[in-house]
């Protein structure tokens, strides 16, 4: 009976120790007392993205970033190098389609840049 008792309060105190840090973290980040400091988010250079396409255009596509909250969308410049890849074969911006979900590098660091010139864009998952 004793192990039993110690093993509830145990799991208990686990429990409340949880819900304190949560509930102290939570009031810390509203606060705004965030303990690692933005410029220590991202470590080096930032050269490719995964998206899903939002928009086809003539010249660029609309791609919307995954894992961003809020969702974030970028201009990509498709150009005459650039190597485009679906279904493991090469295509053309045409055949590019919205929803599809694609993998985009670029030579540039593109941490926070809007727009951006594309080097190659694999089509991940094809929205036929």
């Amino acid at each position: 009976m004793n192990k039993r008792i110690f093993a509830t309060v145990f799991v208990g105190v686990i429990i409340l120790a949880l819900g304190v840090g949560f509930w102290l973290g939570k009031i810390s980040y509203q606060r705004g007392n965030n303990l690692v400091p933005p410029e220590a988010a991202v470590l080096g250079k930032v050269n490719s993205v995964t998206g899903t396409v939002k928009k086809v255009a003539k010249e660029s596509v609309f791609v919307e970033l995954a894992l961003n909250l809020p969702p974030q969308e970028r201009e990509v410049l498709v150009v005459s190098d650039t190597k485009i890849m679906k279904n493991g074969r090469d295509v053309k911006i045409n055949d590019l389609r919205s929803g599809d979900l694609v993998f985009i590098t670029s030579e540039e660091d593109i941490t926070n840049m809007p727009l951006f010139k594309a080097t190659t864009i694999f089509v991940k998952v094809s929205a036929k």
